[in-house]
């Protein structure tokens, strides 16, 4: 088995008592992290941004809908919810504009529609005769959560031929672990690498004032070099490499899965 790979900028940040960021490449396991393919260990980088969204839509619950919930929220079987539905409609004390109303929507859905012209509007013909319209009894109802994504930049500045070495590592690794691997023939591709992501304080310990990042995918990196000089050191190694690495969680969270370790 290979030795894990090690990389580290600047090349003081060990041992220099100072918050630090550790980004991991984890080969490929589906439900889980795979073994460790190699560490990155940077500089904290600063405005560090979490988003957490929650995607709600609208539902029409129907003139009837409040009493039909009413009967699911009390455990009544879908027969006597059926049988309550019919009621509300047909049942002794139904509103006439009601019943006339569902029983044009009635016709409508049945086919008649696509015979004789103007069916499909009856219920809204008569609703506008009548100066009436159901209600629609929209309700707001949770759909899903929301992918998180993170955005972390760095300016890796090099201060001798060494150090920017280094850098060229640790951007080319980046490069190479979210990029799959081809089988035999190129017929088959594995899945790149996953990579797991955690702040730490400056004595060690992983920082519990950040919220906790799940395994995610690497799903954008953009390397600029050079971005304000044009000088290199002897060689062509550039003075500076900026790098911008977009992340995004493998899977969406639940509450179950927010604090827990990632």
């Amino acid at each position: 088995m290979a030795a894990v790979r090690e990389y580290i900028y600047p090349s003081h940040l060990a041992g220099a008592n100072v918050p630090f960021m550790r980004i991991t490449a984890n080969r490929y396991k589906y439900g889980g992290n795979g073994a460790a393919e190699g560490h990155v260990t940077l500089y904290h980088p600063p405005g560090v941004s979490f988003s957490d969204g929650a995607g709600y839509g609208t539902m029409d619950m129907g003139p009837i809908g409040s009493k039909l919930m009413e009967g699911i929220n009390s455990g009544q079987s879908a027969t006597d919810i059926a049988k309550q539905a019919n009621s509300q409609i047909n049942g002794e004390g139904a509103n006439a504009d009601l019943r006339s109303m569902m029983s044009l929507k009635i016709a409508k859905d049945s086919g008649l529609g696509n015979l004789v012209p103007g069916v499909e509007n009856l219920s809204d013909m008569y609703g506008m005769s009548k100066g009436v319209a159901t209600n629609p009894n929209t309700v707001v109802a949770f759909q899903n959560m929301t992918l998180r994504s993170f955005n972390f930049n760095f300016s890796l500045v090099a201060e001798d031929p060494s150090e920017s070495n280094e850098i060229r590592r640790i951007q080319e690794f980046f490069r190479a672990e979210m990029y799959p691997e081809s089988g035999t023939g190129s017929y088959i591709l594995t899945y790149p690498s996953t990579f797991s992501i955690k702040f730490y304080t400056q004595s060690g310990q992983e920082n519990p004032y950040y919220p906790r990042i799940y395994e995610c995918n690497l799903t954008n990196l953009q390397t600029n070099f050079n971005d304000n000089a044009t000088m290199h050191f002897e060689g062509g190694a550039p003075i500076s490499v900026n790098i911008s690495l977009t992340f995004q969680e493998t899977k969406v969270l639940t509450k179950n899965d927010i604090g827990k370790e990632a």
